[in-house]
Protein backbone atom coordinates (compact mmCIF):
# COMPACT_ATOMS: atom_id res chain seq x y z
CA UNK A 1 0.00 0.00 0.00
CA UNK A 2 3.12 2.32 0.70
CA UNK A 3 4.36 2.30 -3.00
CA UNK A 4 0.88 3.62 -4.47
CA UNK A 5 2.00 6.83 -2.23
CA UNK A 6 4.27 7.85 -5.10
CA UNK A 7 1.30 8.39 -7.58
CA UNK A 8 -0.12 10.85 -5.04
CA UNK A 9 0.37 14.81 -4.09
CA UNK A 10 1.45 16.70 -1.25
CA UNK A 11 -2.71 16.08 0.01
CA UNK A 12 -2.24 12.12 -0.85
CA UNK A 13 -4.60 12.68 -3.89
CA UNK A 14 -4.20 10.83 -6.85
CA UNK A 15 -2.21 12.61 -9.35
CA UNK A 16 -4.28 13.84 -12.02
CA UNK A 17 -1.70 12.94 -15.04
CA UNK A 18 -2.88 9.10 -13.79
CA UNK A 19 -6.25 9.69 -15.38
CA UNK A 20 -5.22 10.19 -18.88
CA UNK A 21 -2.99 6.91 -18.43
CA UNK A 22 -5.28 3.43 -19.17
CA UNK A 23 -3.10 0.86 -19.16
CA UNK A 24 -1.91 2.62 -15.37
CA UNK A 25 -5.33 2.97 -14.60
CA UNK A 26 -5.89 -0.75 -15.01
CA UNK A 27 -2.75 -1.88 -13.31
CA UNK A 28 -3.91 0.34 -10.38
CA UNK A 29 -7.39 -0.90 -10.13
CA UNK A 30 -6.23 -4.71 -10.09
CA UNK A 31 -3.34 -3.87 -7.52
CA UNK A 32 -6.12 -2.55 -5.39
CA UNK A 33 -7.31 -5.70 -4.74
CA UNK A 34 -4.41 -7.07 -3.19
CA UNK A 35 -5.01 -5.04 -0.09
CA UNK A 36 -7.04 -5.94 3.31
CA UNK A 37 -9.94 -4.03 3.79
CA UNK A 38 -9.66 -1.22 5.61
CA UNK A 39 -6.33 -0.05 3.82
CA UNK A 40 -7.86 3.21 3.15
CA UNK A 41 -5.30 4.31 0.16
CA UNK A 42 -5.87 1.17 -2.13
CA UNK A 43 -9.60 1.98 -1.31
CA UNK A 44 -9.53 5.36 -2.57
CA UNK A 45 -6.68 4.04 -5.56
CA UNK A 46 -9.63 1.74 -6.63
CA UNK A 47 -12.46 4.20 -6.87
CA UNK A 48 -9.89 6.47 -8.58
CA UNK A 49 -9.55 4.25 -10.87
CA UNK A 50 -12.89 2.97 -11.35
CA UNK A 51 -14.01 6.43 -11.72
CA UNK A 52 -11.64 7.33 -14.92
CA UNK A 53 -12.10 3.37 -16.26
CA UNK A 54 -15.74 3.55 -16.53
CA UNK A 55 -16.47 5.82 -19.40
CA UNK A 56 -13.56 4.44 -21.44
CA UNK A 57 -15.50 0.86 -20.82
CA UNK A 58 -18.68 1.94 -22.60
CA UNK A 59 -16.44 2.71 -26.13
CA UNK A 60 -16.96 0.55 -29.32
CA UNK A 61 -13.06 -0.07 -29.38
CA UNK A 62 -11.09 -3.02 -28.39
CA UNK A 63 -9.86 -0.83 -25.74
CA UNK A 64 -13.64 -1.00 -24.50
CA UNK A 65 -14.16 -3.80 -24.59
CA UNK A 66 -10.43 -4.61 -22.39
CA UNK A 67 -11.75 -2.00 -19.68
CA UNK A 68 -15.20 -3.33 -19.57
CA UNK A 69 -14.05 -6.61 -19.16
CA UNK A 70 -11.18 -5.45 -15.94
CA UNK A 71 -13.91 -4.13 -14.40
CA UNK A 72 -16.19 -6.82 -14.33
CA UNK A 73 -13.46 -9.49 -13.69
CA UNK A 74 -10.91 -7.83 -12.05
CA UNK A 75 -8.01 -10.12 -11.90
CA UNK A 76 -7.74 -11.52 -8.94
CA UNK A 77 -11.37 -12.44 -9.12
CA UNK A 78 -11.72 -14.45 -12.00
CA UNK A 79 -10.64 -17.26 -13.26
CA UNK A 80 -6.82 -17.95 -14.10
CA UNK A 81 -7.88 -20.26 -17.14
CA UNK A 82 -10.58 -17.92 -18.16
CA UNK A 83 -8.61 -15.05 -17.62
CA UNK A 84 -5.96 -16.59 -19.71
CA UNK A 85 -8.36 -17.56 -22.51
CA UNK A 86 -10.04 -13.85 -22.70
CA UNK A 87 -6.02 -12.46 -23.23
CA UNK A 88 -5.12 -15.02 -25.63
CA UNK A 89 -8.24 -14.35 -27.18
CA UNK A 90 -8.36 -10.36 -26.97
CA UNK A 91 -7.28 -8.64 -30.54
CA UNK A 92 -5.79 -5.66 -28.49
CA UNK A 93 -3.52 -7.62 -27.19
CA UNK A 94 -2.25 -9.75 -30.02
CA UNK A 95 0.32 -7.48 -31.22
CA UNK A 96 2.13 -7.21 -27.85
CA UNK A 97 1.47 -10.71 -26.67
CA UNK A 98 3.79 -14.28 -28.04
CA UNK A 99 1.59 -16.27 -29.90
CA UNK A 100 1.18 -19.99 -29.46
CA UNK A 101 1.23 -22.49 -32.76
CA UNK A 102 -1.38 -25.17 -32.70
CA UNK A 103 0.03 -28.23 -33.26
Amino acid sequence: ADVLRNFTDEKENFKQNLKNDVKGLLRLYGAAYYGINGEEILDEALEFARTHLEPISRLDSPLGTQVKHSLKWPILKGLPIRESKHFMSNPSTSKTRPTMKSF
